[in-house]
């Protein structure tokens, strides 16, 4: 937060007073959710400055509207798109190295080992699943500042062998080819693009309703999504697919198609640059 705040002031001492190097307009973007008092504060002194504030979701445009006081004549809301493609053409990974059989049913979490993605709750509601699913692996792709935390936690619930830390991946996609389904427990978010990007590979996801999930999963969000902290939640519907390929086939194809028609890469790039002509002629106030 402090080199945030530095760049900011560095930045805006650079580009306003003098309307140097051409520019214009200051166009920003909201991509997650952060309500840490210093990290709003700081979003609230540089967003008064700028000329418009691009959230990747409507529940990051309601945050930057309330708590972040951005007024509505600054703000737009273009999601994140994505090229299926790279998804759903990608090839398995082999992932015996990390300890997983190969053939095994693979479940994925992916993000930065880090309290927001809220992989400590996860882990703890995996006892009770996997006695339930006792051919089944979770795959932790990641890396960060609690991954001995985790760690040691994984030891504690007798975990070792079926969860795996596979630390960073190059190769998400190959990755998330050879999973069944992707589990997203984030505290918060903005629109998490693993999200998106397990839709796009056809994936079944069970995810926490924090902020963009519930506009990515549109139709299908009830059964793909839980409250934070709901643990017999989590437990019902993760099973719901996870016992029944029938379920996971028809969740699966229909994240994919969403992907593909509501969240393309195209559209988000059209919206853009509709955005930027419409600042084309403007002059700052």
């Amino acid at each position: 937060i402090d080199w945030y705040a530095e760049e900011g002031r560095r930045a805006y001492g650079r580009i306003i007073p003098g309307r140097q190097k051409g520019v214009r307009q200051i166009v920003t973007g909201l991509r997650v959710v952060d309500r840490r008092w210093l990290r709003m504060a700081v979003e609230r002194w540089s967003l008064r400055r700028v000329q418009r504030v691009v959230s990747v979701s409507r529940s990051v445009d309601d945050f930057a509207a309330t708590a972040l006081q951005v007024p509505a004549a600054k703000r737009i809301v273009i999601p994140n798109g994505i090229d299926p493609s790279g998804f759903r053409d990608a090839v398995p990974a082999d992932l015996s190295a990390c300890g997983i059989p190969s053939g095994a049913p693979t479940l994925v979490a992916i993000g930065r080992l880090h309290e927001q993605k809220g992989f400590d709750w996860l882990i703890e509601q995996l006892p009770a699943i996997l006695r339930q699913l006792p051919d089944h692996h979770l795959a932790i792709v990641g890396a960060g500042p609690e991954r001995g935390a985790l760690e040691s936690r994984i030891q504690g619930l007798g975990l070792t062998g079926r969860v795996h830390l596979v630390g960073w991946q190059a190769d998400v996609p190959s990755i998330l080819r050879r999973s069944v389904g992707l589990l997203c427990t984030s505290r918060w978010e903005g629109m998490p693009n693993v999200v998106l990007e397990a839709m796009a590979a056809g994936l079944p996801i069970l995810a926490t309703r924090v902020e963009g999930v519930v506009e990515l999963l549109g139709d299908e969000a009830e059964r793909q999504s839980i409250a934070c902290g709901d643990s017999a939640g989590f437990q019902a519907k993760l099973l719901t697919w996870t016992l029944d390929q029938r379920v996971a086939l028809e969740l699966g194809r229909a994240n994919a198609e969403r992907a593909r028609t509501e969240f393309s890469i195209t559209a988000m790039i059209d919206r853009y640059e509709a955005l930027y002509q419409s600042l084309k002629c403007q002059s700052l106030p």
